[in-house]
C-alpha cells in the first residue's frame, strides 16, 4: 500500500487535519457526501441535522447554571470562593488577577477574538462567539463530540490514520466501535492543529461551518501560537451543535490565567507570524539537510511545525538518539509509517542538534 505523504492529510484535502465522523446513519455515496447530502431531506429535516445526531438524553440535559448568571457584581458570597485570595507573595505577579473567583464560563470575549482571528474576508457569513466552543485543549472537544454523539456499544468513529491517538482513546474510554474507512456519515470533524503555518488564512474551512450543519471544525492554540501550557482547545461548528457542546462540558473548564493569555496572544497576531515564518524557515533547513543524507529514504511534506520522514533502522535511530539527549517521535507503529520518525522543529540550536546527532546515531547504527 502508498505511504501517506504526511503524516494529518485528511480526506478533504486540507493538508493540516484529519476526518472524523460519528453515528450511525447510512454509508454516504463518497467523502464530499459526507458534509454535503441534504438531498431529499425536508427543510424540517435539514435544520433538525445537528439533533438527530445527537444523543436523545444529551439532549434533555440543560447547561450548568450559578448565581453570578443572574447577579455578578456586589458582595458575592454565593460560590464559597476563599475571598481572602490565594497564599501569593504581595509581589506576585498574579496576585491581583482574581483567582479567588471562578472563570466566566462563557468566555464571550475570548470567543469573539478567536471568530474574528482569520476569517474576516471569507466569502460565507461571518463566525460570531455562538460558532466557538472552547476546550481544555482539542483532546476535550473531542471528547465531548464522542460522548454527545455516540451510544456506548452501539455507534461508531469513524478516523483516517495515520492520525491523531485521541481519537482511539476517546473511543475506546466511551465504548464506541472505531471503523478505519473513508465513506460514513455523520457529523464531520477536521482537525487543523496546524492551521497558523499553511501560510494563508483561507485554508482552514472554519467558514463553512455556517453552510454545513454537520461540520465542525477543531483548532488549538497549542502549536503555531506556542502556548501549549494554557490548554485551550477551539471548536468551530453549528450554534447549536456548539449549544449542546456547552450544556455537556464542566462549568468552569477554562480558567482566567488561560483565558487572559490566550486573548493578550490573539490581539498580537503579528508575532504570531513572525514567529511562524521563523519556524518555517528553520524547517526548510531541515528538510535540506535531511534530503541530503545518505540515511533517509523520504522526506514528506506537510503544512506543520514538524518534519516527517523514512529512514533505515528508525526504532534503533529513534532509541539512541533519545539515550543521548535528542528526543523525537518513532511514527513506525502508525498505519502505513513504517521505518517512519518525527522531528519537530525547534530553535536553531536544537535543529542543529537534532541533525548532527540523526547522522551520528545512524552511521553507528549502519555499521552495527
Amino acid at each position: 500500500m502508498t505511504k501517506l505523504p504526511v503524516e494529518l492529510f485528511a480526506t478533504f484535502g486540507v493538508g493540516l487535519g484529519v476526518g472524523l465522523l460519528l453515528h450511525k446513519y447510512a454509508l454516504a455515496a463518497s467523502s464530499k457526501d459526507a458534509i454535503t447530502s441534504t438531498k431529499g431531506l425536508s427543510i424540517e429535516d435539514q435544520q433538525d441535522e445537528v439533533r438527530r445526531l445527537v444523543r436523545p438524553n444529551i439532549l434533555k440535559l440543560t447547561p450548568y447554571r450559578c448565581a453570578r448568571d443572574d447577579y455578578s457584581e456586589g458582595t458575592l458570597l454565593d460560590a464559597n470562593e476563599n475571598s481572602l485570595g490565594p497564599p501569593l507573595h504581595d509581589d506576585h505577579l498574579l496576585r491581583d488577577e482574581g483567582l479567588e473567583r471562578y472563570p466566566c464560563p462563557y468566555q464571550i470575549d475570548l470567543k469573539t477574538a478567536v471568530a474574528n482571528l482569520r476569517y474576516s474576508l471569507s466569502p460565507f457569513p461571518p463566525l460570531e462567539d455562538k460558532h466557538v466552543f472552547l476546550g481544555v485543549g482539542s483532546d476535550e472537544v473531542i471528547d465531548l463530540m464522542i460522548r454527545i454523539a455516540c451510544i456506548p456499544r452501539v455507534d461508531s468513529i469513524l478516523i483516517t490514520p495515520p492520525t491523531y491517538g485521541m481519537y482511539r482513546v476517546c473511543a475506546d474510554i466511551h465504548d464506541v466501535n472505531i471503523i478505519e474507512s473513508p465513506l460514513y456519515n455523520g457529523f464531520v470533524v477536521v482537525d487543523e492543529a496546524y492551521i497558523d503555518f499553511t501560510g494563508s488564512s483561507e485554508s482552514s474551512l472554519a467558514p463553512l461551518v455556517t453552510k454545513y450543519r454537520r461540520l465542525v471544525v477543531t483548532q488549538t492554540l497549542s502549536k503555531g501560537f506556542g502556548l501549549a501550557g494554557i490548554r485551550l482547545g477551539i471548536a468551530f461548528g453549528d450554534p447549536e451543535l456548539i449549544q449542546i457542546l456547552s450544556n455537556v462540558k464542566a462549568p468552569y473548564n477554562i480558567n482566567k490565567l488561560s483565558s487572559k493569555v490566550a486573548l493578550d496572544a490573539l490581539a498580537n497576531v503579528d508575532r504570531l507570524h513572525a514567529n511562524v515564518r521563523v519556524i518555517l524557515d528553520e524547517k526548510q533547513k531541515v528538510i535540506d539537510a535531511l534530503q541530503a543524507s545518505p540515511y533517509v529514504k523520504a522526506v514528506y511534506a506537510s503544512d506543520s511545525n514538524f518534519v516527517l520522514f523514512e529512514c533505515a533502522n528508525a526504532y534503533q535511530v529513534y532509541r539512541k538518539m533519545a539515550e543521548n539527549g535528542v528526543v523525537i517521535r518513532y511514527r513506525g507503529n502508525q498505519h502505513l509509517l513504517n521505518d517512519c520518525l518525527r522531528a519537530t522543529i525547534g530553535s536553531p540550536e536544537e535543529n542543529h542538534r537534532m541533525l548532527t546527532m540523526f547522522a551520528s546515531v545512524s552511521a553507528e547504527v549502519q555499521q552495527a
